[in-house]
């Protein structure tokens, strides 16, 4: 209970536990089969941060009653405790209707464990991941080969493969909701690999004549398909080509290839519109995914601006991080505009490529 109130997090709390080895009461079926004995989840941790039998009562049916033990909770404490529970309540809540994590619940690490969205925030630029449950819980040496990756490129890889592999379906698609509606309809799960990401494909969307495409198709882009697996029942897994970004950058990464002459930094008002377009894509993404702007359509209206000049600004919202830091250092090279970074490839190497940048 102390440690909850200072730590403020259950997930927090329970990787704590772990580290110092508290786990569940270890116990034994009638069966003989033994259970407990393992690291406590937040699952467990919140009914049990709000069981009022520490208190000194006793419950039966919803309902709790003055018991005959002595408490070892105090009131205050217990107070305390419940109104954090509470607003942690109301947070998941709140996150829960923003939520628009394309891949929600279907995304798995190579160790079969489910990755959740999760998302942080540096400074006024917001950022998703989807990330191995057990990291949560404590559990990270029972995380895959890759316990968290950033949500964006791995959903931009998916829907890039999957509009390959069904042009009609979805490639031609043009509204995001419709199109992120029936890629959660052809998916029936994503499992990363640290060279790979596997799809697997739900038997209904194989069957479907209406959604064949050609095999040339699957070889066309920045993600290459590497081959699509059909099963006896007609499942079907497609593997793409992908490796998850390097945590640690190196800040000198972008420089002119060597088979251009060295140029000058981009002058300042080529600047200020690239990180002015940046910025307008980002905060557009944002509305989109959050709700707040129900689609492109609207964007358009409200912004007076023609659907391919939204539809190019929302393309800067998916620069690789370090193109975005070379643009606010100013060590992007003369010669590259606005026009330059937008509708580039979904990889960040093909992105610096095709900008000859290395």
């Amino acid at each position: 209970f102390r440690l909850y109130v200072d730590l403020k997090s259950l997930p927090r709390l329970a990787q704590v536990l772990a580290e110092h080895g508290i786990v569940s009461r270890p116990r034994t079926f009638a069966s003989g089969e033994p259970v407990g004995g393992k690291p406590f989840r937040t699952g467990a941790l919140s009914h049990l941060l709000g069981n009022r039998m520490y208190l000194g009562e006793i419950n039966h049916r919803g309902r709790s009653y003055p018991g005959e033990h002595q408490p070892i909770i105090s009131p205050d404490m217990f107070a305390a405790v419940q109104a954090l529970l509470a607003q942690r309540k109301n947070r998941k809540r709140n996150s829960a209707g923003k939520s628009q994590a394309l891949l929600g619940g279907l995304v798995f690490d190579d160790r079969g464990n489910r990755m959740t969205p999760v998302h942080t925030t540096k400074g006024a630029i917001h950022y998703r991941y989807y990330q191995s449950w057990v990291l949560g819980h404590g559990q990270k040496d029972k995380a895959g080969s890759v316990s968290r990756v950033p949500a964006g490129e791995v959903e931009r890889a998916v829907i890039d493969a999957l509009a390959r592999r069904f042009p009609e379906n979805i490639g031609t698609v043009e509204n995001l909701d419709a199109r992120a509606d029936r890629v959660r309809a052809t998916i029936g799960k994503v499992m990363i690999h640290p060279q790979h990401i596997a799809i697997e494909l739900k038997a209904a969307a194989v069957e479907n004549p209406s959604d064949a495409a050609s095999e040339a198709a699957q070889h066309d882009g920045d993600v290459q398909s590497d081959g699509a697996i059909l099963h006896e029942d007609r499942t079907e897994t497609i593997t793409i080509a992908w490796a998850k970004p390097a945590v640690t950058r190196n800040r000198n990464i972008l420089t002119v290839s060597s088979s251009q002459p060295s140029l000058p930094p981009l002058k300042s008002e080529t600047r200020a519109r690239i990180l002015t377009g940046i910025a307008l894509g980002r905060l557009w993404l944002g509305q989109l995914a959050s709700g707040k702007v129900p689609d492109i359509a609207t964007l358009v209206l409200c912004h007076d601006r023609s659907e391919k000049s939204v539809r190019s600004l929302l393309s800067l919202a998916f620069l690789a991080p370090d193109i975005v830091e070379a643009a606010v250092m100013n060590k992007l090279p003369r010669g590259l505009g606005i026009t330059d970074l937008t509708d580039l490839p979904a990889g960040w190497i093909e992105q610096r490529r095709q900008l000859a940048l290395v």
